[in-house]
């Protein structure tokens, strides 16, 4: 197969892996938040809603998580290849650190005063250990469809 035709087939991989993990990690936070909710005994409609509202809501933070997470993924996939990293704790730390990037992504320009979202200090706490969770898991999913590979494109010694 000739370089371009493997650089195409790379990319159309990485490109599929980082949707799919965007998708995982959005469905991991609505699961979180709606598990939250759940434990706290704040659920009152039908379990057959809930579930709909929740795949639905995980649809919509994926989306959310592949633009804020887009930066920090690109590195950490572009340092793969180049360096064919293939090993799942990369991809589980890449990912971890994604998600901690796109929690405190919205953080207003003016750096001088500490992180703030939306007016307030940006808090380190539940919220913010779902995100690195939910990278983690999108970091998995990623080493699981395209990370396994990465490098193809390198020259074998």
């Amino acid at each position: 197969m000739s370089a371009i035709g493997r650089f195409l087939g790379r990319l159309i991989t990485t490109g599929f892996g980082y949707v799919v993990a965007c998708v995982a990690a959005g469905m991991a936070i609505s699961l979180g938040i709606v598990l939250q909710a759940f434990i706290e005994g704040t659920i009152g409609i039908s379990m057959r809603r809930l579930a709909a509202e929740t795949l639905f809501a995980g649809g919509i933070i994926a989306s959310f998580a592949v633009v804020y997470a887009f930066a920090p993924a690109v590195v950490g996939i572009v340092v793969a290849e180049v360096f064919r990293v293939r090993r799942m704790v990369y991809y589980v730390a890449a990912g971890g650190v994604a998600g901690a990037l796109a929690y405190v992504s919205p953080v207003g320009s003016d750096m001088s005063r500490g992180p703030e979202l939306a007016g307030h200090a940006v808090e380190i706490g539940p919220q913010f250990a779902l995100y690195v969770a939910a990278g983690i898991i999108g970091g998995i999913v990623y080493w699981g469809f395209s990370g396994r590979s990465a490098g193809v494109l390198a020259k074998s010694p």
